[in-house]
């Protein structure tokens, strides 16, 4: 006798199969590292950097991306915040040396981050953030790694 359709084990075999290439095609591209500010120190780590121009190009030595068009960095300096001037074409530039990262605040997107050597922290207001910033357990001496 002839058979005219396919077994059971033949119709679980085929949707499985398509059941996992269209988990891989549809669902694999969300499973990519999404971007936060306060992930920023550790995709640079152990020894990191990115530069953003004026003119919108970033460079850095590993595949980021950063959202932000107009940073505001402030420098801890003398026990009083100063805005951070970077050379003529710079808007923001940041180091991690050896997994230990530089120390400031960074103003994006009207939110504020913390920049400690060892964390990120995010805060919706300059006051919270410098609280945070100058706690004296992690004050820095002057804001700048040698």
């Amino acid at each position: 006798m002839r058979k005219l359709g396919f077994s059971l084990i033949e119709l679980l075999i085929v949707v499985i199969l398509i059941l996992t290439v269209s988990f891989l095609v549809i669902r694999f591209p969300t499973f990519s590292q999404t971007f936060s500010m306060t992930s920023l120190r550790d995709m640079l780590k152990p020894n990191g950097y990115i530069i953003l121009y004026k003119n919108g190009d970033i460079i850095s030595n590993k595949k980021i991306r950063f959202y932000c068009k107009t940073p505001v960095v402030y420098q801890f300096l003398n026990d009083n915040f100063f805005k951070k001037k970077f050379d003529e074409n710079i808007i923001f530039e940041y180091k991690v040396v050896n997994g230990i990262g530089e120390s400031f605040i960074l103003q994006c997107n009207k939110m504020f981050y913390v920049f400690k050597p060892f964390y990120i922290k995010k805060f919706s207001s300059f006051e919270s953030a410098k609280e945070d910033f100058t706690n004296v357990r992690y004050k820095p001496s002057n804001g700048i790694m040698k």
